[in-house]
């Protein structure tokens, strides 16, 4: 299918394509209207979204050197998460200076939040296109050791109801596309070098459990295989016709997606 110029590829819209080829179509290329509720009860889960959005400011405003006390009270006074959103940032001051895991004795940190990388989609011999990759980090933490080359860990706040499984974020485009890009474009903070791959990790930290983040240790064969998938997928993504594209079909996809109507798979939202 033709993309436009200047396209942008995410972790967001790759997994819709993964997911379902027509969402990605609707969603990304026609840029078509969502004519329906995603979640019912629709009241509630807009709340809850809203409620993850208001964690997400208040974990910036914090890495930013706001003081935590202000933010404490600007989280139980939110009107939207009541309660459990003051539990989370709580919760969430107890763990963050401990992210990422085993930091080393005498390491230099920073962390530098929602920081916004982009660089070409150059994806070395997999092959080189007319696009761009996209990412926005929740938090990068910068380790630098006097005796060891500077570290990376990208760090990722989850805020649904239930802890993702490994499994499925091992397979997940996010666990694939933000390291990969990190390692093509995060040479400002490595002195104008570029970090090796094995000087990269990934750390998921869960409100539902924050005492069990997943962590994922990045390397080079790691990091071909994600140039060589991701290459492949682009070219797939180019070669399709675009309008012909079928539905993925029934199932918990279909019950959740706000095009649902277009592919007669229902009018009633998933549950929550």
């Amino acid at each position: 299918m033709p993309l436009p110029e200047g396209f942008q590829f995410s972790q967001s819209n790759l997994q819709a394509y993964v997911d379902c080829k027509r969402f990605f179509y609707l969603r990304y290329l026609l840029k078509t209207a969502w004519p329906a509720v995603k979640t019912e009860p629709a009241l509630e889960n807009e709340k809850f979204e809203r409620m993850g959005l208001a964690f997400h400011r208040l974990a910036q405003q914090h890495l930013l050197g706001i003081d935590a006390a202000r933010l404490s009270s600007a989280a139980e006074a939110n009107q939207i998460g009541g309660e459990q959103l003051a539990d989370w940032w709580n919760i969430f001051l107890g763990y963050v200076q401990k992210l990422p895991t085993a930091l080393p004795p005498d390491a230099a940190v920073q962390r530098l939040p929602e920081v916004i990388l982009t660089a070409p989609a150059r994806l070395g011999r997999a092959g080189s296109f007319p696009y761009r990759l996209f990412a926005k980090y929740d938090a990068l933490v910068i380790l630098a050791s006097p005796t060891e080359e500077r570290r990376a860990a990208i760090l990722d706040w989850k805020t649904g109801r239930r802890k993702t499984k490994r499994s499925k974020l091992e397979k997940k485009l996010q666990t694939r596309v933000y390291p990969l890009l990190f390692v093509l474009a995060g040479n400002q903070f490595n002195r104008g070098k570029p970090f090796q791959p094995d000087q990269v990790e990934m750390l998921y930290w869960f409100t539902a459990q924050p005492d069990q983040p997943e962590r994922f240790m990045y390397n080079q064969q790691k990091f071909d295989e994600d140039c060589e998938f991701l290459a492949d997928l682009i070219r797939e993504i180019e070669a399709c016709s675009g309008e012909n594209l079928p539905p993925v079909g029934e199932g918990d996809n279909c019950a959740w997606c706000v095009y649902r109507s277009f592919c007669d798979q229902g009018t009633r939202a998933g549950e929550m």
